[in-house]
């Protein structure tokens, strides 16, 4: 069996990070916001927040650990989650395609 080498507060922010923001989603929309909001929320999630958090969490590991194959994967397990986002995702995509072309 695999050791980790990740530290246990590792863990502990992945799965934090990862049930607020399936939390959130429910949250925002019992507080009435509009479908639209939430996607545009899953924006801000995904674009600026979700980069600060991995960006923190690689800054407090070991040299060795940030170059693991399972922590990158580990860490990118919150964004993959993140299905609101996916959906608008290709949305703006194709918006930004048709103003180049």
């Amino acid at each position: 069996m695999k050791e980790w080498k990740q530290p246990a507060w590792f863990w502990w922010a992945i799965g934090i990070f990862s049930l607020s923001e399936i939390g959130f989603y429910p949250l925002f929309s019992f507080l009435g916001n509009s479908p639209k909001d939430i996607l545009n929320a899953s924006l801000v999630i995904g674009l600026l927040l979700y980069p600060i958090f991995t960006i923190c969490i690689l800054l407090f590991l070991d040299k060795s650990t940030r170059k693991d194959v399972d922590t990158l994967f580990y860490l990118a397990f919150p964004l993959v989650i993140n299905i609101p986002f996916w959906l608008v995702l290709p949305n703006i995509i194709r918006q930004f395609t048709e103003r180049i072309f």
